[in-house]
């Protein structure tokens, strides 16, 4: 499933092994039964990748999310500077900045922001 979310975000299909050797887990998202995207997540570390095509509305993604915090009681992930399309998603799923460096902005998801009603 590595190889897939590196398809569909992008990313070189060799990137897939290293990211098995870090200990990213793939954990799948199915719309009507179908695989519509598809998470990594490394401790509350989590990235998300869409299938081509598909869509994913808020309140789905939200319940996700919330499936996945249930792990750690909470969520982060980053963006890179130069990746605007990427960095709407964290503000859409309601991850507040927490932080920059030199090559990323650095955000976090906690209960709170999933059961605002939006």
């Amino acid at each position: 499933m590595l190889d897939l979310y590196c398809a569909w975000a992008e990313l070189p299909r060799d990137f897939a092994a290293q990211l098995a050797e870090a200990g990213w887990e793939p954990v799948a998202y199915e719309k009507a039964g179908d695989l519509a995207g598809i998470a990594v997540l490394r401790g509350p570390q989590v990235h998300f990748a869409v299938k081509p095509g598909k869509t994913i509305g808020l309140h789905s993604a939200r319940a996700f999310c919330k499936q996945l915090m249930a792990r750690h009681g909470y969520l982060t992930t980053s963006v890179l500077h130069v990746d605007q399309r990427g960095a709407r998603f964290p503000q859409f799923m309601g991850f507040k900045h927490a932080w920059s460096d030199d090559l990323c902005d650095h955000y976090m998801l906690s209960e709170e922001p999933l059961n605002r009603e939006n």
